[in-house]
């Protein structure tokens, strides 16, 4: 016997969610657009709950994993005790194979279809430990970083030298201190993320695992950690690779 007797699909962004409403037949039977606020969630959930005689726990809401955007509608859902999927949006994509249209209404449409055709394959969003989420975002605030760095020191490198003496003099001193800074903060960040792995039973203990292979040192490790949730958002190892992209296709 099928759990859920309704799946919605929501297309989150910034400011705005679009919901698409199937039964248990798979036929959209509402669709809205609401802005991305606690407060009208709940009276959009309690809305269609009520104009379509939903009994508690009868919905499985799909989202796609789209950063911090999805957090408010997440969490609004754990308060009201509804169960909810954060799946990838590459998944969602290749599963359905091509489809016409593309726009807010349609995305959230074909998110519902997926949580109707494999709501038995559904993971059950939880909150991550607040340990990994501060984890996963110094390693997302290091990348930024780097990638600026980089941006600086490369335009520096190459450009430099083939400027007029007047033209490098105007610029003289103007990225150093950008680049000193960001290499400072980017050390201090690095600590942080050492300091936090070690002060972690879990992760510590998944940290030691992987510095054991040849190749992989605390920041990896530490990368490694927060991107899969310490492990616990893969369950299959191929896809962990691909997810990586160190499969040759």
């Amino acid at each position: 016997m099928q759990k859920y007797q309704f799946f919605a699909g929501v297309d989150v962004s910034k400011d705005t969610l679009d919901i698409c409403l199937l039964n248990q037949e798979g036929e959209v039977i509402a669709e809205s657009r609401i802005d991305n606020k606690p407060s009208l969630i709940r009276k959009q959930i309690k809305l269609m709950a009520s104009a379509y005689g939903i009994p508690p726990g009868q919905t499985l809401f799909c989202l796609e994993q789209t950063g911090v955007y999805t957090t408010q509608m997440l969490e609004t859902l754990l308060k009201m005790g509804i169960d909810s999927w954060l799946e990838n949006p590459v998944q969602i994509k290749n599963t359905l194979g091509f489809v016409r249209g593309k726009n807010d209404k349609v995305d959230a449409m074909r998110i519902a279809k997926y949580a109707w055709r494999f709501a038995d394959l559904a993971r059950i969003w939880k909150p991550r430990p607040e340990n990994l989420e501060l984890l996963r975002e110094l390693v997302r605030l290091r990348k930024t970083l780097i990638r600026n760095l980089k941006a600086l020191s490369v335009r520096a490198q190459e450009k430099t030298p083939f400027l007029s003496p007047k033209v490098k003099s105007g610029l003289r001193g103007l990225s150093e201190a950008s680049i000193k800074a960001m290499k400072k903060e980017i050390a201090e960040i690095e600590r942080r993320m050492e300091n936090l792995v070690a002060s972690d039973e879990g992760m510590n203990k998944n940290a030691r695992f992987l510095r054991s292979i040849p190749g992989i040192g605390q920041i990896v490790a530490a990368s490694m950690i927060a991107e899969t949730g310490n492990f616990e958002d893969f369950k299959d190892p191929r896809k962990f690779a691909c997810h990586c992209g160190v499969v040759p296709f």
